[in-house]
Protein backbone atom coordinates (compact mmCIF):
# COMPACT_ATOMS: atom_id res chain seq x y z
CA UNK A 1 0.00 0.00 0.00
CA UNK A 2 1.32 3.70 -0.77
CA UNK A 3 1.22 5.60 1.49
CA UNK A 4 2.87 9.20 2.42
CA UNK A 5 5.92 8.85 4.83
CA UNK A 6 6.58 11.09 7.57
CA UNK A 7 10.26 11.00 8.92
CA UNK A 8 10.89 11.75 13.18
CA UNK A 9 14.64 13.26 12.97
CA UNK A 10 17.58 14.46 15.17
CA UNK A 11 20.06 14.08 17.32
CA UNK A 12 20.57 10.81 19.81
CA UNK A 13 18.68 10.55 22.76
CA UNK A 14 16.40 14.10 22.31
CA UNK A 15 13.28 11.24 22.43
CA UNK A 16 12.54 10.57 19.15
CA UNK A 17 11.58 7.38 20.22
CA UNK A 18 9.26 8.13 22.77
CA UNK A 19 7.85 10.51 20.08
CA UNK A 20 7.56 7.34 18.17
CA UNK A 21 5.48 5.52 20.55
CA UNK A 22 3.23 7.92 22.38
CA UNK A 23 2.29 8.60 18.89
CA UNK A 24 1.46 5.21 17.70
CA UNK A 25 -0.18 4.67 20.94
CA UNK A 26 2.04 2.24 22.03
CA UNK A 27 5.34 0.79 22.59
CA UNK A 28 7.08 -0.43 19.24
CA UNK A 29 10.36 1.46 19.51
CA UNK A 30 13.04 0.22 22.29
CA UNK A 31 13.11 3.50 24.46
CA UNK A 32 16.32 3.82 27.07
CA UNK A 33 18.12 6.64 28.91
CA UNK A 34 21.21 5.60 26.56
CA UNK A 35 22.67 7.31 23.45
CA UNK A 36 22.47 5.51 20.09
CA UNK A 37 19.64 2.78 21.43
CA UNK A 38 17.88 2.98 18.25
CA UNK A 39 19.90 1.75 15.09
CA UNK A 40 17.39 1.03 12.09
CA UNK A 41 14.59 3.11 11.32
CA UNK A 42 11.59 1.27 13.10
CA UNK A 43 8.46 2.02 10.17
CA UNK A 44 4.62 1.65 11.27
CA UNK A 45 1.99 2.89 9.95
CA UNK A 46 0.21 5.72 12.06
CA UNK A 47 -3.54 6.46 11.70
CA UNK A 48 -4.55 9.96 12.79
CA UNK A 49 -8.50 11.08 11.71
CA UNK A 50 -8.90 7.49 10.05
CA UNK A 51 -6.08 8.91 7.66
CA UNK A 52 -3.16 6.22 7.39
CA UNK A 53 0.74 7.35 6.85
CA UNK A 54 4.12 5.66 7.70
CA UNK A 55 5.70 6.88 10.78
CA UNK A 56 9.66 6.25 10.98
CA UNK A 57 11.42 6.60 13.85
CA UNK A 58 14.78 6.94 12.57
CA UNK A 59 18.75 6.94 14.53
CA UNK A 60 20.25 10.14 16.30
CA UNK A 61 22.97 11.48 14.67
CA UNK A 62 25.72 12.21 16.70
CA UNK A 63 29.41 12.65 15.87
CA UNK A 64 30.49 11.79 19.67
CA UNK A 65 28.43 8.50 19.98
CA UNK A 66 32.07 7.05 20.40
CA UNK A 67 32.76 8.31 23.92
CA UNK A 68 29.00 7.00 24.67
CA UNK A 69 27.47 4.14 23.54
CA UNK A 70 30.05 1.27 24.50
CA UNK A 71 28.55 -0.42 21.73
CA UNK A 72 29.87 1.76 19.45
CA UNK A 73 31.36 0.80 16.08
CA UNK A 74 32.56 2.85 13.15
CA UNK A 75 31.44 0.77 10.54
CA UNK A 76 28.16 0.13 11.82
CA UNK A 77 27.73 3.59 12.89
CA UNK A 78 28.50 4.60 8.85
CA UNK A 79 25.60 1.93 7.93
CA UNK A 80 24.05 3.44 10.07
CA UNK A 81 24.07 7.12 8.41
CA UNK A 82 23.92 6.42 4.88
CA UNK A 83 20.50 4.12 5.80
CA UNK A 84 18.88 7.30 7.62
CA UNK A 85 20.25 9.72 5.18
CA UNK A 86 18.22 7.49 2.06
CA UNK A 87 14.98 7.31 4.27
CA UNK A 88 15.31 11.27 4.89
CA UNK A 89 15.46 11.73 1.18
CA UNK A 90 12.48 9.29 0.74
CA UNK A 91 10.18 11.07 3.26
CA UNK A 92 7.66 13.62 2.38
CA UNK A 93 7.70 15.55 5.82
CA UNK A 94 10.26 15.33 8.39
CA UNK A 95 9.43 15.98 11.85
CA UNK A 96 12.58 17.69 13.53
CA UNK A 97 13.13 16.92 17.30
CA UNK A 98 15.86 18.84 19.63
CA UNK A 99 16.27 18.38 23.33
CA UNK A 100 14.76 21.36 24.54
CA UNK A 101 16.44 21.12 28.35
CA UNK A 102 20.01 21.43 26.86
CA UNK A 103 19.17 24.03 23.39
CA UNK A 104 19.66 23.58 20.03
CA UNK A 105 23.54 22.59 19.73
CA UNK A 106 25.56 23.44 16.97
CA UNK A 107 25.88 19.76 15.96
CA UNK A 108 21.73 20.91 15.53
CA UNK A 109 22.26 22.91 12.91
CA UNK A 110 24.64 21.82 11.11
CA UNK A 111 22.23 18.58 10.37
CA UNK A 112 19.39 21.24 10.02
CA UNK A 113 21.32 23.07 6.78
CA UNK A 114 21.51 19.25 5.30
CA UNK A 115 17.46 18.65 5.83
CA UNK A 116 17.42 22.31 4.20
CA UNK A 117 19.04 21.17 1.15
CA UNK A 118 16.72 18.29 1.10
CA UNK A 119 13.75 20.57 0.21
CA UNK A 120 11.61 18.79 2.48
CA UNK A 121 8.73 20.33 4.78
CA UNK A 122 10.24 20.57 8.41
CA UNK A 123 7.92 20.78 11.54
CA UNK A 124 10.16 21.87 14.38
CA UNK A 125 9.62 20.14 17.51
CA UNK A 126 11.19 21.79 20.98
CA UNK A 127 10.72 17.96 23.32
CA UNK A 128 10.72 17.98 27.35
CA UNK A 129 9.66 20.99 27.69
CA UNK A 130 8.66 20.41 31.00
CA UNK A 131 12.51 20.68 32.18
CA UNK A 132 13.37 23.95 30.07
CA UNK A 133 14.29 27.04 30.45
CA UNK A 134 12.55 29.68 28.48
CA UNK A 135 15.66 30.22 26.60
CA UNK A 136 16.30 26.91 24.84
CA UNK A 137 12.38 26.80 24.31
CA UNK A 138 12.84 30.18 22.11
CA UNK A 139 15.20 27.90 19.80
CA UNK A 140 12.72 26.20 18.22
CA UNK A 141 11.75 29.76 16.64
CA UNK A 142 15.17 29.75 15.21
CA UNK A 143 14.70 26.77 12.72
CA UNK A 144 13.61 27.27 9.23
CA UNK A 145 10.37 25.33 9.62
CA UNK A 146 6.89 25.50 8.27
CA UNK A 147 5.25 25.16 11.88
CA UNK A 148 7.02 25.18 15.50
CA UNK A 149 5.51 23.03 18.49
CA UNK A 150 6.69 22.63 22.30
CA UNK A 151 6.04 18.89 23.77
CA UNK A 152 6.90 16.63 26.27
CA UNK A 153 6.98 12.92 24.51
CA UNK A 154 6.73 11.36 28.16
CA UNK A 155 4.25 14.08 30.16
CA UNK A 156 1.92 13.85 26.70
CA UNK A 157 1.94 17.19 26.03
CA UNK A 158 1.42 18.69 22.65
CA UNK A 159 0.76 15.76 21.16
CA UNK A 160 -2.48 16.40 19.36
CA UNK A 161 -1.34 19.72 17.74
CA UNK A 162 1.72 18.25 16.81
CA UNK A 163 -0.15 15.08 14.74
CA UNK A 164 -3.05 17.80 13.39
CA UNK A 165 -0.18 19.62 12.20
CA UNK A 166 1.91 16.47 10.28
CA UNK A 167 -1.35 15.34 8.27
CA UNK A 168 -2.10 19.32 7.30
CA UNK A 169 0.84 19.28 5.73
CA UNK A 170 0.74 15.96 3.65
CA UNK A 171 -2.82 16.00 3.46
CA UNK A 172 -2.64 16.89 0.05
CA UNK A 173 -0.21 13.71 -0.50
CA UNK A 174 -2.50 11.44 1.24
CA UNK A 175 -5.32 13.04 -1.31
CA UNK A 176 -3.23 12.42 -4.37
CA UNK A 177 -2.41 9.23 -2.82
CA UNK A 178 -6.27 7.78 -2.05
CA UNK A 179 -7.31 6.64 -5.52
CA UNK A 180 -4.41 3.51 -5.71
CA UNK A 181 -5.02 3.04 -1.47
CA UNK A 182 -8.92 2.82 -2.26
CA UNK A 183 -7.49 0.03 -5.20
CA UNK A 184 -5.46 -1.64 -2.41
CA UNK A 185 -8.14 -2.23 -0.42
CA UNK A 186 -9.23 -4.45 -2.62
CA UNK A 187 -6.59 -6.83 -2.27
CA UNK A 188 -7.15 -7.08 1.47
CA UNK A 189 -7.53 -10.57 1.15
CA UNK A 190 -4.06 -10.94 0.40
CA UNK A 191 -2.52 -9.16 2.81
CA UNK A 192 -0.01 -11.29 4.80
CA UNK A 193 2.22 -10.70 7.71
CA UNK A 194 5.05 -12.75 9.32
CA UNK A 195 7.99 -12.17 11.59
CA UNK A 196 11.90 -12.86 10.54
CA UNK A 197 13.14 -15.06 13.75
CA UNK A 198 16.55 -16.51 14.16
CA UNK A 199 19.89 -16.27 16.61
CA UNK A 200 22.32 -13.07 16.23
CA UNK A 201 24.07 -12.55 13.07
CA UNK A 202 22.11 -15.22 10.27
CA UNK A 203 20.99 -12.54 8.06
CA UNK A 204 18.07 -11.43 9.05
CA UNK A 205 18.78 -7.86 7.99
CA UNK A 206 19.74 -8.95 4.62
CA UNK A 207 17.28 -11.07 4.03
CA UNK A 208 14.54 -7.78 4.80
CA UNK A 209 16.73 -5.66 2.21
CA UNK A 210 16.16 -8.53 -0.75
CA UNK A 211 12.91 -8.80 -0.24
CA UNK A 212 11.71 -5.22 0.13
CA UNK A 213 14.15 -4.85 -2.99
CA UNK A 214 15.87 -1.79 -1.35
CA UNK A 215 18.30 -0.79 1.62
CA UNK A 216 15.74 -0.46 4.62
CA UNK A 217 18.31 -2.38 7.43
CA UNK A 218 21.27 -1.79 8.59
CA UNK A 219 23.87 -4.80 7.80
CA UNK A 220 26.87 -5.68 9.88
CA UNK A 221 28.72 -8.46 10.53
CA UNK A 222 28.57 -7.35 13.96
CA UNK A 223 26.32 -9.69 15.77
CA UNK A 224 23.36 -7.47 17.57
CA UNK A 225 23.40 -4.86 14.82
CA UNK A 226 19.49 -4.70 14.86
CA UNK A 227 17.71 -3.58 18.42
CA UNK A 228 14.41 -2.68 17.44
CA UNK A 229 11.97 -5.15 15.41
CA UNK A 230 11.02 -3.08 11.99
CA UNK A 231 7.99 -3.18 10.12
CA UNK A 232 7.95 -2.95 6.39
CA UNK A 233 5.93 -3.85 3.83
CA UNK A 234 6.40 -4.72 -0.28
CA UNK A 235 4.47 -6.80 -3.13
CA UNK A 236 4.57 -9.71 -4.72
CA UNK A 237 2.49 -11.65 -7.15
CA UNK A 238 -0.41 -9.36 -6.06
CA UNK A 239 0.05 -10.40 -2.54
CA UNK A 240 0.41 -7.41 0.06
CA UNK A 241 3.22 -8.65 2.72
CA UNK A 242 4.26 -7.13 6.13
CA UNK A 243 7.36 -8.21 7.46
CA UNK A 244 8.36 -8.05 10.84
CA UNK A 245 12.56 -8.04 11.23
CA UNK A 246 13.13 -8.80 14.72
CA UNK A 247 16.55 -8.73 16.72
CA UNK A 248 18.52 -11.82 17.20
CA UNK A 249 17.81 -13.82 20.25
CA UNK A 250 20.75 -15.34 22.09
CA UNK A 251 20.88 -17.39 25.13
CA UNK A 252 19.00 -16.20 28.09
CA UNK A 253 22.50 -16.53 30.06
CA UNK A 254 24.55 -14.64 27.99
CA UNK A 255 22.17 -11.62 27.68
CA UNK A 256 23.53 -8.76 30.40
CA UNK A 257 22.72 -5.65 28.47
CA UNK A 258 19.22 -3.81 29.57
CA UNK A 259 18.78 -3.14 25.65
CA UNK A 260 19.13 -6.54 24.49
CA UNK A 261 16.85 -7.80 27.02
CA UNK A 262 14.05 -5.19 25.86
CA UNK A 263 14.54 -6.23 22.33
CA UNK A 264 14.25 -9.94 23.43
CA UNK A 265 11.15 -9.55 25.00
CA UNK A 266 9.87 -7.11 22.29
CA UNK A 267 10.67 -10.49 19.90
CA UNK A 268 8.93 -12.66 22.38
CA UNK A 269 5.39 -10.79 22.05
CA UNK A 270 5.28 -10.18 18.25
CA UNK A 271 5.36 -14.07 18.20
CA UNK A 272 2.66 -14.20 21.00
CA UNK A 273 0.39 -11.21 19.38
CA UNK A 274 1.36 -9.86 15.84
CA UNK A 275 1.86 -12.32 13.44
CA UNK A 276 0.60 -15.69 12.49
CA UNK A 277 3.60 -16.68 10.19
CA UNK A 278 7.33 -16.79 11.57
CA UNK A 279 10.14 -17.41 9.36
CA UNK A 280 13.41 -18.90 11.30
CA UNK A 281 16.24 -18.23 9.70
CA UNK A 282 19.39 -20.32 10.55
CA UNK A 283 22.92 -20.20 8.86
CA UNK A 284 23.95 -22.80 6.05
CA UNK A 285 27.70 -23.29 7.96
CA UNK A 286 25.42 -24.47 11.26
CA UNK A 287 22.84 -27.33 12.30
CA UNK A 288 20.28 -26.55 15.01
CA UNK A 289 21.63 -25.68 18.71
CA UNK A 290 19.93 -26.01 22.15
CA UNK A 291 18.51 -22.05 21.53
CA UNK A 292 17.62 -22.94 17.51
CA UNK A 293 15.15 -25.57 19.23
CA UNK A 294 13.99 -23.17 22.33
CA UNK A 295 12.50 -20.27 20.29
CA UNK A 296 11.04 -23.23 17.27
CA UNK A 297 8.79 -24.28 21.00
CA UNK A 298 8.15 -20.64 21.20
CA UNK A 299 6.45 -20.23 18.14
CA UNK A 300 5.05 -23.83 18.16
CA UNK A 301 3.65 -22.68 21.84
CA UNK A 302 2.07 -19.55 20.58
CA UNK A 303 0.61 -21.37 17.57
CA UNK A 304 1.87 -19.64 14.88
CA UNK A 305 2.83 -21.31 11.81
CA UNK A 306 6.82 -21.97 10.80
CA UNK A 307 9.29 -22.22 8.25
CA UNK A 308 12.99 -22.97 8.43
CA UNK A 309 15.02 -20.71 5.97
CA UNK A 310 18.66 -21.95 5.71
CA UNK A 311 20.22 -19.00 4.65
CA UNK A 312 24.24 -18.65 2.63
CA UNK A 313 23.38 -21.60 0.93
CA UNK A 314 25.35 -20.37 -1.86
CA UNK A 315 28.26 -21.07 0.29
CA UNK A 316 28.08 -24.73 -0.21
CA UNK A 317 28.25 -27.06 -3.22
CA UNK A 318 26.02 -29.82 -4.06
CA UNK A 319 27.69 -32.46 -2.11
CA UNK A 320 27.98 -30.42 1.20
CA UNK A 321 24.17 -29.08 0.22
CA UNK A 322 22.88 -32.56 0.35
CA UNK A 323 24.51 -33.97 3.07
CA UNK A 324 23.73 -31.01 5.67
CA UNK A 325 19.58 -30.84 4.26
CA UNK A 326 20.20 -34.68 5.50
CA UNK A 327 21.74 -33.63 8.83
CA UNK A 328 19.30 -31.48 8.99
CA UNK A 329 16.26 -33.43 8.33
CA UNK A 330 17.75 -35.92 11.16
CA UNK A 331 17.84 -33.44 13.61
CA UNK A 332 14.11 -32.51 12.72
CA UNK A 333 13.00 -36.07 12.58
CA UNK A 334 10.22 -34.86 15.32
CA UNK A 335 9.22 -31.73 13.85
CA UNK A 336 8.94 -32.82 9.63
CA UNK A 337 5.69 -30.60 9.84
CA UNK A 338 8.36 -27.52 9.55
CA UNK A 339 9.02 -26.72 5.46
CA UNK A 340 12.60 -26.40 4.71
CA UNK A 341 13.67 -23.70 2.10
CA UNK A 342 17.11 -23.50 1.10
CA UNK A 343 18.28 -19.47 0.22
CA UNK A 344 20.51 -17.16 -0.14
CA UNK A 345 19.69 -13.90 0.67
CA UNK A 346 22.70 -12.14 -0.12
CA UNK A 347 22.56 -13.66 -3.60
CA UNK A 348 18.88 -13.93 -3.53
CA UNK A 349 18.67 -17.34 -4.12
CA UNK A 350 15.37 -19.47 -4.42
CA UNK A 351 13.38 -16.38 -2.30
CA UNK A 352 10.15 -16.97 -4.91
CA UNK A 353 10.16 -20.31 -3.23
CA UNK A 354 10.40 -19.14 0.23
CA UNK A 355 7.50 -16.10 -0.58
CA UNK A 356 5.27 -18.60 -2.04
CA UNK A 357 5.49 -21.09 0.77
CA UNK A 358 4.27 -17.97 3.02
CA UNK A 359 1.50 -18.16 0.72
CA UNK A 360 0.53 -21.39 0.99
CA UNK A 361 0.59 -21.84 4.97
CA UNK A 362 -1.64 -18.42 4.66
CA UNK A 363 -3.97 -20.54 3.03
CA UNK A 364 -4.32 -22.83 5.58
CA UNK A 365 -7.66 -22.66 6.99
CA UNK A 366 -7.08 -25.12 9.76
CA UNK A 367 -8.52 -29.12 10.51
CA UNK A 368 -11.48 -30.16 7.95
CA UNK A 369 -15.01 -31.43 9.64
CA UNK A 370 -15.92 -33.99 12.57
CA UNK A 371 -17.12 -36.50 9.61
CA UNK A 372 -13.73 -36.16 8.18
CA UNK A 373 -11.68 -36.37 10.91
CA UNK A 374 -13.63 -39.66 12.55
CA UNK A 375 -13.11 -41.27 9.20
CA UNK A 376 -9.16 -40.70 9.39
CA UNK A 377 -9.45 -41.68 13.21
CA UNK A 378 -11.05 -44.77 12.47
CA UNK A 379 -8.96 -45.54 9.53
CA UNK A 380 -5.65 -45.12 11.56
CA UNK A 381 -7.29 -47.21 14.67
CA UNK A 382 -7.69 -50.08 11.81
CA UNK A 383 -3.86 -49.66 11.00
CA UNK A 384 -2.63 -49.55 14.43
CA UNK A 385 -5.06 -50.44 17.53
CA UNK A 386 -4.30 -48.38 20.80
CA UNK A 387 -2.67 -50.35 23.37
CA UNK A 388 -4.84 -52.13 26.22
CA UNK A 389 -5.11 -50.36 29.87
CA UNK A 390 -5.85 -52.55 33.21
CA UNK A 391 -6.67 -55.30 30.13
CA UNK A 392 -8.96 -53.15 28.75
CA UNK A 393 -9.04 -51.56 25.30
CA UNK A 394 -9.03 -47.82 24.71
CA UNK A 395 -11.53 -47.15 22.82
CA UNK A 396 -11.16 -43.30 20.16
CA UNK A 397 -14.78 -42.90 18.91
CA UNK A 398 -15.12 -39.36 17.64
CA UNK A 399 -12.87 -36.40 16.24
CA UNK A 400 -13.75 -32.82 15.80
CA UNK A 401 -12.04 -29.21 15.55
CA UNK A 402 -10.96 -27.63 18.61
CA UNK A 403 -13.15 -24.74 19.03
CA UNK A 404 -10.59 -22.40 20.18
CA UNK A 405 -7.79 -23.85 17.92
CA UNK A 406 -7.82 -23.98 13.72
CA UNK A 407 -4.85 -27.03 14.29
CA UNK A 408 -6.24 -28.82 17.26
CA UNK A 409 -8.33 -31.70 17.39
CA UNK A 410 -10.35 -33.07 20.18
CA UNK A 411 -10.10 -37.43 20.42
CA UNK A 412 -12.96 -38.69 22.50
CA UNK A 413 -14.04 -41.64 24.15
CA UNK A 414 -13.19 -44.52 26.39
CA UNK A 415 -10.50 -44.05 28.50
CA UNK A 416 -8.57 -41.83 25.88
CA UNK A 417 -7.17 -39.57 28.17
CA UNK A 418 -4.89 -42.81 29.32
CA UNK A 419 -3.39 -43.20 25.34
CA UNK A 420 0.60 -43.31 25.77
CA UNK A 421 2.34 -40.17 24.46
CA UNK A 422 3.82 -42.59 21.79
CA UNK A 423 0.23 -43.14 20.18
CA UNK A 424 -0.95 -39.83 20.14
CA UNK A 425 2.38 -39.20 18.55
CA UNK A 426 1.38 -41.90 15.84
CA UNK A 427 -2.37 -40.26 15.88
CA UNK A 428 -0.47 -36.71 15.29
CA UNK A 429 1.35 -37.72 12.28
CA UNK A 430 -1.77 -39.46 10.72
CA UNK A 431 -3.76 -36.71 10.70
CA UNK A 432 -1.02 -34.13 9.80
CA UNK A 433 0.45 -36.03 6.64
CA UNK A 434 -3.20 -37.05 5.39
CA UNK A 435 -4.79 -33.25 5.96
CA UNK A 436 -1.29 -32.19 4.63
CA UNK A 437 -0.77 -29.52 6.86
CA UNK A 438 2.69 -27.81 7.16
CA UNK A 439 4.41 -25.30 9.51
CA UNK A 440 2.36 -25.78 13.01
CA UNK A 441 2.33 -29.05 15.42
CA UNK A 442 -1.52 -30.34 14.92
CA UNK A 443 -2.52 -30.49 19.03
CA UNK A 444 -4.35 -33.34 20.18
CA UNK A 445 -6.77 -33.06 23.27
CA UNK A 446 -8.26 -36.24 24.78
CA UNK A 447 -11.52 -35.98 26.08
CA UNK A 448 -13.27 -39.14 28.00
CA UNK A 449 -16.62 -40.14 26.71
CA UNK A 450 -18.90 -38.89 30.09
CA UNK A 451 -19.82 -41.56 32.23
CA UNK A 452 -23.26 -40.71 34.13
CA UNK A 453 -22.70 -43.87 37.29
CA UNK A 454 -19.06 -42.63 37.73
CA UNK A 455 -18.89 -40.67 40.92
Amino acid sequence: MQLAQVAIVGAVNVGKSSLFNRLLKKKQAITFDRPGVTRDCNVAVWEFNHKPVYLIDTPGYQASLENEDHDYDPLIQKSIESHMRTIIADSDCLVFVYDASVGLSQQDRQHLRYLYRLGKPILAVANKMDCASEESLADVHTIDAISYHKISATAKQGLLQLSEAIHSVIEEKISLLDAGTTAQKDLSNNSIRFALLGKPNVGKSTLTNALVRKSVSVVSDTAGTTRDAMTVTFNWQDYDFTLVDTAGVRRRTKIRDAVEQSAVSQVLGIIQHEVSICVYLIDAGETLSDQDFRLIRLVADARVRLIIAVNKIDLLDESAKKSYLQKLQKQLFSHTYYPIILISAEKKISLHHLLRKIVELNKQNGVVNTSKLTRLLEDAIATHQPPMVRNRRIKPRIAYPHSQDPFGIVIQGKQVSQLPISYQQYLRKQFQNILSIDGIPLKITLQDDFNPYKK
